[in-house]
């Protein structure tokens, strides 16, 4: 009897211990078996993750480019209407014939609108002259030599530019470049401090395809090709410096690299606005390089708007009091 009962706990012992051998088996089982399948479930997640972005990024591509094409051809159809409408606009209230006065009825107007006697300073009157600008343009890359075939020369002109103050210039006007998307500030900063150092910059409403930043006469005195060697080389040290266009803005620093021979600033500077001002991109540029991100996007739009509206202020197409 002793026997079979020590027999009886010796066989429940080893059902025990095979019961827990298969639980903790089946344990590992089971677990391997979860990992596997969380596993694959979160690569098959990843990827429709992918495929999703990769979707909503072409589509989001493709809107950006179907709608920079659709506003650079409504632009092109309202500037020629304005250019039209300018053409078409009637006489300006300077152009009409002089009414008789109230006040003294019995005054020949006429008298007061006969064309003065020619006199031996007239080469010093430039009211009725044209202006230069539309006279003379130069190319993106400055006055060539025979760009200005009836220029006076240097040393016998009537009147001058004050010179251009280069080491003050480098020295005390600090404009880092903020980016893309605020470039079109920081070119009136520059604008406006070039200024006050004798270098001179077009207005962002002047800017053509193909033509120079450097104006063509400033105050009624036309830049020759000495002054504008002068300001290009200040321009082109400003811009050279690493405080003002950093490391992190490789393509602007390949565009500096670039110029390096010729050392004209003007040069550089219209590169690096031809990136993004709506004036200076055509649509066969923006179909050749396509522009990466949104944020390019929405500064040539709200430039392309600024410009137009200013534009439109110009011929009078509208009335910024009533607007």
């Amino acid at each position: 009897m002793a026997i079979h009962q020590a027999n009886r706990a010796d066989i429940e012992t080893y059902i025990r211990e095979a019961e827990q051998n298969l639980n903790a088996c089946l344990t590992t089982v089971i677990a391997h078996a979860v990992q596997n399948n969380i596993r694959e479930a979160e690569q098959a997640f990843k990827r429709r993750i992918d495929d999703a972005i990769e979707a909503a990024l072409q589509e989001l591509l493709s809107t950006a480019d179907d709608a920079t094409d659709h506003m650079n051809q409504q632009a092109e159809s309202l500037i020629r209407d304005m250019i039209a409408k300018r053409d078409d606009v009637k006489a300006s209230w300077k152009d009409a014939p002089l009414k008789p006065s109230k006040l003294f009825p019995n005054v020949d107007v006429r008298k007061f609108t006969s064309a003065p006697a020619a006199t031996t300073s007239g080469f010093l009157d430039t009211k009725n002259k044209e202006p230069l600008e539309t006279a003379l343009e130069w190319g993106k890359d400055g006055p060539t030599n025979n760009s200005e075939p009836n220029a006076i020369p240097q040393q016998v002109q009537f009147h001058s530019l004050p010179p251009v103050c280069h080491t003050d210039m480098l020295k005390r006007v600090h404009l880092p470049y903020p980016g893309h998307d605020q470039s079109y500030l920081w070119y009136l900063q520059l604008k406006s401090n070039g200024t006050q150092y004798r270098v001179y910059l077009i207005a962002t409403e002047d800017f053509k395809k193909d033509k120079s930043l450097c104006p063509t006469e400033v105050y009624g005195i036309r830049i020759d090709h000495t002054r504008y060697n002068e300001m290009k080389c200040t321009l082109y040290h400003f811009l050279a410096q690493r405080t003002i266009i950093t490391t992190e803005f490789t393509d602007l620093q390949n565009i500096i690299n670039r110029n390096a021979m010729t050392t004209d600033g003007y040069r550089v500077l219209y590169d690096i606005k031809a990136r993004i001002h709506p004036l200076l991109i055509l649509i066969t540029h923006l179909q050749r390089h396509k522009l990466p991100t949104t944020v390019i996007y929405m500064n040539i739009i709200c430039t392309w708007i600024l410009t137009l509206c200013m534009k439109s202020i110009q011929v009078g197409l509208i009335n910024p009091v009533n607007s």
